[in-house]
């Protein structure tokens, strides 16, 4: 399978000129046998047997150009491949970095909310305003204020 579709294209007319090839070498050498078997060797003959040898030429060069495509081909696939690992590891890294932005603005939009909506100040390590106005409360703690302010909202309408 060819990364590159001019390489393809090469490779799809070597075949071709190779398969071509083949079939004539197999007509000529039939030809061949056939003069040889009445046992006499003409110019016909001679001049079959040394086309046919070319054709064996021609095909092996065909080949050998087709080997090294091959490799090319090869090579360029593990270099493609090799792109593929390094974007996959990119994104993988650009994921982890999105996902723990997205958390900490996650955090920051419940402290605002915390913050704005029922005024308490929870101390977060991602950020340090106004430290000495933070205090530390557990998490039953918080639940606990929440709920005496949503009851104490409540009340008051």
């Amino acid at each position: 399978m060819s990364v590159n579709g001019g390489w393809g294209l090469s490779v799809g007319r070597i075949t071709s000129a190779v398969r071509e090839l083949e079939s004539q070498k197999s007509e000529i050498a039939a030809e061949c046998a056939a003069l040889e078997s009445k046992s006499y060797m003409t110019t016909e003959a001679q001049s079959l047997r040394a086309r046919c040898e070319e054709l064996r030429r021609d095909e092996a060069r065909l080949k050998q150009g087709l080997r090294k495509l091959d490799e090319q081909d090869r090579e360029h696939q593990d270099s493609f491949f090799g792109k593929i690992q390094e974007i996959n590891a990119h994104l993988a890294e650009c994921n982890a970095t999105y996902n723990r932005l997205h958390v900490q603005k996650q955090r920051q939009n419940l402290d605002f909310l915390l913050r704005e909506k029922f005024g308490l100040c929870i101390p977060s390590v991602h950020r340090d305003h106004n430290p000495e106005q933070q205090t530390t409360l557990t998490k039953d703690e918080l639940f606990q204020q929440c709920i005496d302010l949503a009851s104490k909202r409540e009340q008051s309408k």
